[in-house]
């Protein structure tokens, strides 16, 4: 068979060359090279149009890496090759795609899931052209297939009897598996991608879920065996990035092709690994089928959208190989195996899909295929400029410093989108801090080149980089006991014992540990290492290791056991896929014990393991998660250690920072709002005076908490105490943990009212201002920065103002205080010029944020968030973000109760490449928080009232123009949302008007978690712009009462969904009416079913040319369906019918049934080969359809189902002009009928459907009884949820809907429609048609959404707004008049300045934006501020001018000491007058001094003082005491100076001290004759805790902290070395400037003691880099808490903590690290930061528990036996009482003294405050 293939490959050849001209290895080129040309020269050749489908669009240079011209340099410390997890997959088989069954919760928020059909793949696209409509080319391709195959059907074994017989050499007639391949069927393309498995760095292995097989790299082969859900292979190198290319490889199957199944080979994947969408070709092996299908967020997995199927008649061999090529062009596909073409595929969406990585996955659990020779090629050059970086490393701050480690990359040099990995080597005794970058001109990138994962692409907006990796000397923990980086010259003498040193090689600061030939090889800490340990402290041990290769083997890290031998040990053990506690005996000849295992896979991906022992327990974790634990059951009989074992030799095992630490016990702290009312404080359990939280929710001694209050409006802090222990004072905000603190502190935090203190108006500049400035508007500040000090807390009327033509890029606007009710806070421009522009370039996910705060008005923005690191042209279907978030404006709140009035308008936002694969992100987004424990939650219902959006503009935006509210208080369907319990805590007064949105990836606007929320007057087009799934341009979910009405929604792309309008499950009541929808490629309006959703109601609205299907009804058909007066045209017939109805399952998670559904007063305009129903379910749409009296126009003919149809076969006869309405609108105001626009839907003159409608009341009553003219009373459900709502005719959640069920639910559907039940919204009408007449104007309504007016419309006076009313029916006509306006309230521009009244304006009352500017007769602010001193006036704060009069008695300028006299022996002296420098004036005069004693005039000494008896001086500061000796006239006056502890202070003959270090000693001065005086002197020092802070620009930081030693010394002063650069406060806070660089910030006490710190500030983000938990274990009482603090490095990164339980049952965990015990057990406390760094803590549950040290005890009568505890849990636990069965044979005290009474037996029960109880037996003999 192989020799028949070559031969075929041979004739294909030959046919090439007499086609083309050439050769089949090479092009014939125009001009031709020698072999020594480079790559990126090779000549271009036209590429031959293989179809007549137009080039897709794309970016213009394709974004390739040629990974063979790439220099490496090799690392120092190179790290293994990293194995990335896969994401599961779901094994889900589809040999034909369900037309209705939408993906599930494929989206982070998992809660707005909408189901619509997929197109069949029975219906060719439009556009797909034929296989063979190839054209000539002008130039031979070698992809061009030979004529002689064009022809032939794909065939496993095609007829070649013409070749049997040729021969070719010996060594040509086997193709051996593993070895590239000499000659090919189709010729490589010339430029080279990615070529075979050698390098296994560039590729990703993907180990399946629940996989007991193996997938595995080996000897240039890729090779899957065993069982596995979706093992394989993924490309980790650069992006591909070519348009065209070509794979190919050799494929083998090990066994049949049921022992397969299933291969699929991925590529236009956006993203590395298993993750992203992609185009995947499929080999469904076990079927004989092969297809092209389009993947779903899933790279190689699930079955995907099937494009085309290939063919089904493909057989493959048992252990066959195959040559597989496929060729992708364009929207083209093409499949060969062996030289057959099997067919081609041509879709749109395959040229629309990312660029970049490729997989091979195998779908199904049986596995066993293998490839090799896998080559991924193309003929496109390399276009644009190639960049190149430059690795600089940097230690302690010192750049171009090798000293603390090296930085190496794969590359160094690339093309746009080119990633390069990096590799920083710290070395011995340092650790790799962080990463810095610059370009070519020595700035910074200013976020522009993110660095993730080690790994950063490079990109033309920064061009040529130089990549800085800063290193840092390693400082030890605080509870750290040993560790060791394996980077010094020899192995660290604590290891006690090594077993043999030749197999323990420390290289490049890695140990690599190989075992004895003979036996096991291990390296065994001292026990010495423990020694500091406390008994009541559990240990950690943590190291990094992996498997220097594949081979089998064991390796083991003991915590148990000697130091002196391996025998006698209890170790972890992995052997590869399992993890196991196992006990070693001391006898080398005993059996070992397996204690507990668990699968654990253990390869060459480096893993952090850490080991916690606390008491008896043992608990395992990798990466962060728990794997295992164990309880010893006979309490550890071997003592501490710490071992590393090989057990295997020949399979070597890695490992790197070894570390050893103890584990303190904690105390939880916790928070209480208080509110002072009348003298007393009230706990305020709705937040309303403000909320409070902690710096960490539990601590050891020593450590500080800061609690950050935050009043509301109209409220102050009053103060904060400890409530269990008054004695410990809260000072700034802080307080510390005392010595031997036990149980829990909670912090009260009162707030009381209090009235504002003035507001304060902040202005910013980005061009002309100064972040030094006050921020007014004379002297604004330049950036964002300042808001974020401790002193801007904005107030109610305060507002910040943004200079017009103002850019701020990078920054992120938040700001900390709110408004009240009548004085909101603005965030509003100033000035003149274009709108301010907020530019997040990707550097923020919000560029707007509030949080907790209310009554903001933000209005006048212009907002842009386009990240660099994703396309940021806005094309159709090319955004390729499928992971990064980014929004334009985020209001989010938590426990705050109501949060109210927030206002958002007229802000521009556009251009926000955001996540397509997540809905929650783009423009703009409500959410609220709330903790979830347990399916409980706990905290403050939080919800909003009064929001406003309007007049915005949103253009290019993805994924979701507006959403609001995601709430957690909300959720109405356990099967949306498993995580929260069903609640209903809706957010009211939610109204988004006047907005215009224009290519929005996915939803336009979508309100859910809301009653009765309006969304009016809103624009929406080209909604669902990206390949984004489900989207709708305008829909309600989850909501109650919500009224949708003059909206225009058109051109909403692909059929998925795709409608202009929705009405989505789990909600009620929502109503659809007076909105224009056209031109939909979805269609008109979708009604979803899935969830509980009950009367939804579509009533006056028109269609004009929606297409695909006109109403679709997904999941089910709700209760209550009412769709009438609705005018609907389509020039064309629609594919899918009038009424679709898909996917009908019913079950408790999704699909509640199909129930009756009611159609009456329409106006159905459709030509006459129109069909009713086709597609979905038919049959079951007809048995619920309810229709009656509607208009059936312009050739459609009415289903057999209409009860009463009018059939009107001319449409001119009917409506004024039908379908003459716009199908663009180039304004940005919606049309609608209320705009006296689209006549063209008017009844014509005498219409035959004048007066002929029913009203909803007969509507009702007919269909409940037959006779319009009876009377039906429905249900008003209007207050209830929509989940209580649904429990009136269902049942709940849980309710699974039966056949007997639902059919009586379609019975009762009537009783349920909203008929006139409205909601109760304030300003709609309900008694109007699409044009605002009256909606009944004859003796009954007419049919469609337009009633004939019988009257002409007369009075009234038209406004700017609204059009004039009628005088005589009540409604609006005519056209609004522009220019009639009403200017009422006017309010400040806060423009005044101090000398000159600024302006006021007002907004037009009406409502249409328009302005009036005037005067602001008085508002001059005046001069303020400033000091006027003796010598100047005060400067004005505002202005900077000089105002008022000079301050005769406030001083400046220092003093002077005049007329100063010196004592004679004749003469008395003078001390002198003190005078001002400044104005000369007399401050002070001086005194008279005694005259000089007369020369022999002397005595003995009688006594020597100092002038200071105890003293502080500061480390390395001096201190002068000044000594006196008496008499004055002592004849001997020599001293001398002495020091008791020179050590600690010195002092020379002049009474100097000086400060050597931290201590006391004794100072001494001595007269001649023994006469002395001693000070004693403390010698203080500081120190901080950080060496160096890094901080990101015009950012602030409060962690940086200052430790003063000695009692009675202080922090004085901070300052900066270059304040240019950074700031300082006298607190210590920090603040960058808009400057990078460096500072030296240093702290000095009032003793003089210094310390100092370097601060680097810095363009990107300070990031975290690794966080650490105040307690990796901890044991709870159930029912107690206790709180985790978190321990960031570095200092100054602030990114959000998330908590986590992996076992609520037992322990839950609050947002603040509160963890609080639940049941008996054991769960994992994780930690997470926004950027992914976790930290864990084991904690285990106990219940409480008392033993008596005896249990029994014999007394004679009279006499007494005391009762005694031998432990208890908790251990401080006390006894609560005694109590004896039988006081008449023995009693007992409080104190468990027993007395005999009489001769008998009692029970003494002894109960603890735990609630713990033990038995004491008692006999008492005579």
């Amino acid at each position: 068979m192989k020799k028949l293939r070559r031969i075929f490959c041979l004739i294909l050849c030959f046919l090439m060359v007499l086609q083309t001209g050439t050769t089949a290895y090479s092009m014939e080129l125009t001009e031709p090279k020698t072999t020594e040309t480079k790559e990126s020269e090779t000549t271009e050749t036209k590429k031959p149009e293989a179809t007549e489908t137009p080039e897709p669009k794309g970016p213009e240079t394709p974004e390739t890496k040629e990974s063979e011209t790439t220099e490496t340099t090799e690392s120092k410390k190179p790290e293994p090759t990293e194995l990335t997890e896969p994401t599961e997959l779901e094994p889900t088989e589809t040999t034909e795609p369900d037309s209705n069954q939408k993906p599930e919760t494929k989206e982070p928020e998992t809660t707005e899931t909408k189901e619509s059909e997929t197109t069949e793949t029975t219906e060719p696209e439009p556009t797909e052209t034929k296989e063979s409509e190839t054209t000539e080319t002008t130039e031979p391709d070698l992809n061009q297939k030979p004529e002689t195959t064009e022809t032939k059907e794909p065939n496993q074994n095609p007829e070649m009897t013409e070749t049997t017989e040729m021969t070719e050499p010996e060594e040509e007639t086997e193709i051996v598996f593993g070895i590239p391949r000499a000659v090919t069927h189709i010729a490589a393309l010339q430029n080279t991608l990615a070529e075979g498995f050698a390098d296994a760095s560039k590729w990703i292995v993907i180990k399946g879920s629940n996989s007991s097989g193996t997938a595995e790299i080996a000897n240039g082969t890729f090779t899957v065996s065993g069982g596995g859900m979706c093992n394989g292979v993924a490309w980790n190198g650069g992006k591909l990035g070519a348009n065209k290319f070509l794979i190919s490889m050799d494929l083998t199957l090990q066994g049949a092709a049921s022992d397969a199944e299933d291969i699929k080979v991925a590529f236009r994947s956006a993203d590395r690994g298993q993750t992203g969408d992609c185009i995947q070709v499929r080999l469904k092996l076990n079927a004989n089928k092969i297809s092209v299908e389009k993947g779903t967020n899933n790279v190689g997995g699930g079955a995907g959208k099937e494009l085309k199927v290939l063919t089904t008649a493909w057989t493959w061999s048992q252990n066959g190989t195959y040559g597989l090529d496929i060729l992708v062009d364009g929207n083209t596909v093409t499949v060969y195996i062996d030289g057959t073409e099997i067919g081609s595929c041509t879709d749109a969406q395959i040229g629309g899909m990312s660029q970049d990585y490729f997989a091979v996955v195998g779908q199904y659990s049986t596995q066993k295929f293998a490839v090799a020779n896998l080559k991924i090629t193309t003929d496109e050059q390399k276009t644009g400029p190639e960049y190149t970086v430059k690795l600089v490393s940097a230690t302690d701050g010192k750049m171009n410093d090798e000293t603390g480690g090296t930085l190496t990359a794969d590359v160094m040099k690339g093309y746009e989108g080119d990633r390069v990995k990096l590799t920083p080597s710290p070395k011995h005794g340092y650790v790799f801090d962080r990463y810095e970058s610059f370009k070519e001109d020595g700035t910074g990138t200013d976020g522009h080149l993110p660095i993730a994962d080690n790994s950063f692409a490079f990109n033309s907006k920064t061009g040529n980089v130089t990549v800085v990796a800063h290193f840092k000397t390693r400082v030890p923990g605080r509870f750290e006991l040993f560790y060791d980086d394996f980077g010094a010259a020899s192995l660290d003498p604590a290891y006690k014992t090594v077993g043999e040193a030749a197999g323990a090689v420390q290289k490049d600061g890695i140990l690599t540990l190989d075992a004895k030939s003979g036996g096991a090889n291990y390296l065994l800490l001292n026990k010495d290492v423990f020694s500091s340990l406390k008994s009541e402290e559990g240990y950690r041990i943590s190291a990094d290791i992996w498997k220097a290769d594949m081979k089998a083997g064991t390796m083991q890290i003991a915590f148990r056991g000697a130091d002196d031998s391996p025998n006698g040990r209890y170790v972890l053990v992995l052997n590869g896929d399992r993890a196991l506690f196992k006990s070693a005996p001391a006898d080398s000849d005993a059996t070992s014990v397996d204690l507990v295992n668990k699968l654990f896979t253990f390869n060459t991906k480096k893993v952090h393991v850490e080991l916690e022992v606390v008491g008896k327990t043992v608990t395992f974790f990798a990466d962060g998660k728990e794997i295992l634990s164990y309880t010893s059951q006979d309490d550890w009989p071997i003592g501490s250690t710490a071992g590393l074992y090989n057990m295997t030799y020949g399979s070597k095992v890695c490992f790197d920072n070894f570390m050893v630490e103890r584990m303190p016990e904690k105390s939880a702290v916790d928070v209480k709002v208080l509110l002072r009312e009348n003298g007393a404080d009230v706990e305020d359990t709705e937040r309303k005076g403000g909320i409070a939280e902690l710096s960490a929710y539990s601590a050891v001694e020593g450590d500080e908490i800061t609690v950050t209050a935050t009043a509301k409006a109209g409220y102050r802090l009053a103060e904060c105490y400890i409530e269990e222990n008054r004695q410990i004072t809260v000072t700034d905000n802080k307080f510390v943990i005392p010595s031997g603190q036990k149980g829990t502190l909670t912090v009260a935090v009162v707030f009381e009212s209090s009235e504002p203190s003035g507001a304060r108006s902040y202005y910013i500049d980005s061009a002309g201002g100064d972040d030094a400035n006050p921020g007014t508007m004379e002297r604004p500040w330049k950036s964002f920065a300042p808001l974020a000090g401790e002193n801007v807390v904005l107030e109610p009327g305060c507002g910040i103002y943004l200079k017009r033509g103002s850019v701020f890029t990078g920054q992120q606007l938040a700001f900390s205080g709110m408004g009240s009710a009548d004085a909101p806070v603005t965030v509003d421009a100033y000035g003149e010029g274009e709108l301010p522009r907020i530019d997040g370039a990707g550097a923020v996910e919000n560029v707007v944020s509030l949080y907790n705060q209310q009554y903001i008005t933000i209005q006048n923005l212009e907002i842009t968030n386009t990240t660099p690191e994703f396309k940021s042209v806005f094309t159709l279907n090319g955004n390729n973000n499928t992971s990064k978030n980014l929004r334009a404006i985020n209001v989010s709140a938590k426990d705050f109760g109501v949060v109210s009035g927030i206002h958002i308008k007229n802000c521009y936002i556009h251009d926000v490449n955001g996540n397509n694969n997540a809905k929650w992100n783009g423009g703009i987004f409500f959410d609220v928080q709330a903790t979830v424990t347990n399916m409980q939650l706990s905290g403050v219902p939080t919800k909003y009232d009064d929001v406003l959006i309007e007049g915005c503009t949103i253009r290019n935006v993805d994924r979701s123009a507006i959403k609001l509210v995601s709430s957690a208080w909300c959720n109405q369907w356990i099967g949306n949302d498993g995580g929260k319990p069903m609640n209903w805590y809706p957010s009211t007064n939610v109204v988004v008007r006047g907005n215009y949105l224009e290519k929005i990836g996915g939803d336009g606007i979508t309100t859910r978690d809301t009653d009765g929320a309006l969304i009016e007057h809103n624009l929406a087009r080209d909604c669902r712009y990206q390949n984004t799934g489900y989207n709708v341009a305008i829909w309600p979910f989850q909501a109650a009462n919500t009224v949708i009405q003059y909206n225009e929604a058109y051109d909403t792309h692909s059929v998925q969904d795709g409608q202009g309008l929705d009405c989505d499950h789990a909600s009620s009541y929502s109503l659809m009416q007076y909105n224009y929808s056209h031109n939909n490629e979805g269609g008109f309006m979708l009604i979803m079913g899935g969830y509980p959703h009950t009367a939804p109601t579509v009533r006056y609205n028109v269609s004009q040319n929606d297409c695909d299907k006109t109403f679709e009804f997904a999941q089910g058909l709700p209760m209550g369906t009412m769709i009438y007066n609705n005018t609907i045209y389509s020039e064309n017939p629609v594919k899918k019918g009038l009424f679709y109805l898909s996917n009908t399952s019913r079950n408790q998670n999704k699909g509640r049934g199909v129930k009756d559904f009611y159609v009456f007063n329409n106006l159905f305009c459709y030509p006459s080969s129109q069909t009713t129903y086709y597609g979905g379910e038919p049959d079951n749409i007809k048995a619920v359809i309810n229709l009656y009296n509607n208009g059936w126009v312009g050739g459609i003919q009415p289903p057999t189902e209409e009860a009463n149809p009018i059939v009107i076969a001319d449409t001119a006869s009917v409506l004024v002009s039908a379908g003459s309405a716009p199908e663009t609108n180039d304004t940005s105001v919606p049309r609608t009928g209320s705009a006296a626009e689209l006549e063209g839907y008017y009844l014509a003159e005498g219409a035959p459907v004048i007066d002929k409608g029913i009203t909803v009341e007969q509507a009702i009553a007919y269909f409940a009884t037959g006779d319009k003219d009876g009377s039906y009373n429905t249900f008003d459900g209007r207050s209830l949820s929509p989940s209580k709502l649904e429990e009136q005719y269902q049942g709940g959640w849980g309710t699974v809907i039966t056949e007997a069920m639902d059919q009586q639910n379609r019975d009762d559907s009537i009783k349920y429609v909203m008929g006139t039940n409205f909601p109760r919204v304030s300003g709609v009408r309900y008694d109007l048609d699409f044009f605002g007449n009256r909606n009944t104007e004859g003796s009954a309504p007419d049919i469609g959404a337009a009633e004939y007016l019988q009257h002409t419309h007369s009075g009234g006076t038209a406004t700017c707004k609204k059009r004039a009313v009628c005088e005589i029916c009540g409604v609006e006509y005519g056209k609004i008049n522009p220019d009639v306006h009403s200017f009422v309230d006017y309010k400040s521009d806060n423009n005044a300045t101090c000398t000159e009244d600024g302006t006021k304006t007002a907004v037009c009352a009406y409502g249409c934006g328009a302005t009036d500017t005037k005067t602001d007769v008085g508002s001059a602010k005046g001069h303020h501020g400033g000091e006027a001193t003796c010598q100047a006036k005060a400067v004005c704060e505002a202005c900077g001018q000089e105002y008022g009069s000079k301050d005769p008695t406030n001083h400046t300028g220092g003093t002077e000491l005049r007329n100063a006299k010196e004592a004679t022996v004749t003469e008395e002296g003078y001390t002198g007058d003190t005078y001002c420098k400044g104005c000369g004036a007399v401050l002070s005069t001086g005194t008279k001094t005694d005259r000089l004693p007369k020369p022999g005039d002397t005595e003995d000494v009688e006594s020597v003082t100092l002038d200071k008896t105890e003293a502080i001086v500061g480390k390395g500061a001096t201190l002068t005491l000044t000594a006196a000796i008496n008499p004055s006239n002592a004849g001997d006056k020599s001293l001398i100076w002495v020091s008791s502890d020179e050590k600690v202070a010195t002092v020379d003959q002049n009474g100097t001290v000086t400060g050597v270090k931290a201590g006391r000693a004794d100072i001494t001065v001595k007269a001649a004759n023994d006469k002395s005086a001693v000070c004693k002197v403390t010698v203080s020092s500081v120190t901080l805790n950080a060496k160096t802070v890094p901080l990101q620009v015009k950012k602030s930081t409060a962690a940086l902290k200052a430790t003063v030693s000695a009692k009675g010394d202080s922090v004085a002063s901070w300052k900066s070395s270059n304040t240019k650069i950074v700031k300082v406060d006298s607190k210590g806070k920090l603040t960058a400037t808009s400057k990078t660089g460096k500072a030296t910030v240093t702290v000095t006490t009032k003793s003089g003691a210094k310390a100092s710190c370097t601060v680097q500030v810095q363009k990107g983000k300070v990031t975290t880099k690794s966080i650490s938990l105040s307690s990796k274990k901890m044991t709870l009482l159930k029912g107690k808490s206790e709180t985790l603090a978190v321990i960031r490095n570095p200092i100054s990164a602030t990114e959000k903590i998330t908590w986590t339980s992996s076992n609520k049952k037992v322990a839950t965990v609050s947002s603040k690290g509160k963890v609080t015990a639940k049941k008996a057990g054991t769960a994992t406390i994780t930690a997470k930061t926004s950027n992914g760094k976790k930290a864990t803590c084991k904690v285990t549950v106990k219940n409480a528990t008392v033993k008596l040290a005896k249990t029994s005890g014999t007394v004679k009568v009279g006499k007494t036996l005391q009762i005694k505890i031998k432990s208890t849990f908790p251990k401080d636990d006390k006894v609560k009482s005694y109590k004896s069965s039988n006081k008449k044979v023995a009693t007992v005290d409080k104190n468990g003294k027993v007395t005999g009474k009489k001769k008998g037996t009692a029970n003494i029960t002894v109960t603890m405050k735990s609630g713990a109880k033990a038995t004491f037996k008692v006999t008492v003999k005579k």
